[in-house]
């Protein structure tokens, strides 16, 4: 018998699967120029680091709702999960934020019955499609 993950490691992987797969440009998005994969500048670069960086989208506390859909189908991976749209996550504080920050979690309250669809949960996608950059999350 297969256990499952526990809530805090299925949100962790959660999360790293949507910013593997390009899905979560979260928190501050910096878009480079010309210079992909050019290293953060150092202390002393900071002059000139705005003619190779400049902040393209920022989702920081309640604005990082505007900038991401929640899915609801069914998971495409056939994990035993249920994503649940905005409203529910929120009235089940599955997300929450402050002024500075955002967070994503699975249930952790409730048992899961045999038959039930799986442990409500949360999957984003960015409502906008980006080629390149850097993630600051």
């Amino acid at each position: 018998m297969i256990s499952s993950p526990s809530p805090s490691s299925l949100s962790i992987f959660l999360l790293l699967a949507l910013a593997e797969r390009g899905f979560a440009k979260q928190y501050r998005r910096t878009h480079t120029h010309d210079h992909v994969g050019v290293p953060a500048p150092t202390h002393q670069e900071k002059s000139v680091s705005s003619k190779y960086y400049e902040i393209e989208d920022s989702f920081v506390g309640e604005s990082f709702l505007k900038g991401f859909d929640f899915f609801t189908g069914d998971d495409p991976t056939h994990g035993r999960v249920n994503y649940v749209d905005k409203k529910t996550a929120l009235r089940e504080r599955l997300v929450s934020f402050t002024d500075d920050s955002f967070i994503m979690r699975a249930d952790s309250k409730h048992v899961v019955k045999p038959g039930a669809r799986g442990r409500d949960s949360v999957r984003i996608s960015s409502r906008k499609a980006y080629g390149h950059g850097l993630d600051y999350i």
